[in-house]
């Protein structure tokens, strides 16, 4: 019998799922079977959908003949909750499609569990695609000029087609002003106040997401006003607050899976049921720890102003609840 992982039978989840930190021309047939005069062509089905193409050298020919812009979503269509909520609560919305159709050409990258659901070609070329763009987490959305070139980067996000498309014009527009504010600082003397207060300008209205994919420019910030004197670092609530939770509580979760693991590996007979009572116990032994902690995160929530990092910390604190509630 193989040998059985704790961790493959119980789903940590990570603390960015959903946030910040993942998403077609008709689906492409494989091999077609010899056919006479009465038979159709045999075709597989991918997990592209209608409208988009999984071929991403054919989607950057066609950018550059229209103009327009690559809409470029790495996906886990049949394992990924988010991937799977995204495409049905938006990108496969009728506002959403008519929104984008002028714009974008619309590229689908599936990593799923079953490999018959891509084409020949994506086999080869999603693996490639999804290291050279050094993608991490599903679902992620890219936006690329058809040279490739990253212009923006987004995901799953709450409220429909229409909000999803109100954010994606904020999200470019925040782009071209975080390439711009590079342009403008690129000659400026390091650790200069004249150089923080521009990226300051710019840096605290970014979403999460944007200050995470920009976090050598923060961290410039923070490192300038490393005691809060000079009035920047407050602007930052999702590195001096939320990251600093996040990881005190990854911290204990590691600890309670590390000893779950150890003792799940002494069992003879391995099953789910199993893994779980163990990992409960152990929760249970750190419940004072964990009650602390939905403490600390509810208390940083409620003095925190910005919406955004405000539900980031409620939702480690909402995960904290239910990992206590396991039975």
């Amino acid at each position: 019998m193989n040998k059985i992982k704790l961790i493959s039978l119980l789903a940590a989840g990570s603390i960015f799922a959903g946030t910040a930190f993942a998403e077609e021309t008709p689906n492409v047939p494989e091999a077609a079977a010899p056919q006479n005069e009465q038979a159709k062509p045999k075709q597989t089905k991918t997990s592209t959908p209608k409208g988009w193409t999984d071929d991403f050298a054919e989607a950057q020919k066609i950018a550059k003949e229209q103009n327009k812009l690559l809409f470029v979503n790495f996906t886990g269509s049949d394992w990924c909750g988010w991937c799977i909520r995204l495409e049905k609560e938006i990108l496969s919305q009728k506002e959403f499609l008519d929104g984008v159709k002028d714009k974008y050409v619309l590229v689908f990258i599936d990593s799923p569990n079953k490999k018959t659901l891509l084409s020949e070609n994506a086999k080869k070329q999603n693996p490639e695609l999804t290291r050279k763009y050094k993608v991490q987490g599903f679902p992620t959305v890219l936006i690329m000029d058809a040279d490739g070139n990253v212009q923006a980067k987004t995901g799953y996000r709450r409220g429909g087609p229409k909000a999803f498309l109100k954010n994606l014009d904020s999200v470019l527009e925040n782009a071209k002003k975080i390439t711009q504010l590079k342009a403008e600082i690129a000659g400026l003397e390091a650790k200069s106040e004249e150089r923080i207060k521009k990226i300051d300008a710019v840096a605290k209205s970014m979403t999460p997401r944007e200050q995470t994919d920009n976090e050598n420019l923060i961290r410039e910030i923070l490192d300038f006003d490393a005691d809060g004197s000079k009035g920047f670092r407050k602007n930052y609530p999702l590195f001096t607050v939320y990251m600093p939770l996040a990881k005190k509580y990854q911290n204990i979760n590691k600890t309670i899976y590390s000893k779950a693991s150890q003792e799940f590996e002494k069992l003879k007979d391995k099953n789910s049921e199993a893994g779980k009572k163990i990992f409960t116990d152990l929760t249970r032994q750190y419940s004072d720890q964990l009650n602390k902690m939905i403490e600390e995160l509810d208390a940083a929530a409620e003095s925190t102003e910005n919406e955004a990092v405000k539900d980031l910390i409620l939702n480690i604190s909402k995960r904290i609840k239910s990992q206590l509630e396991m039975k």
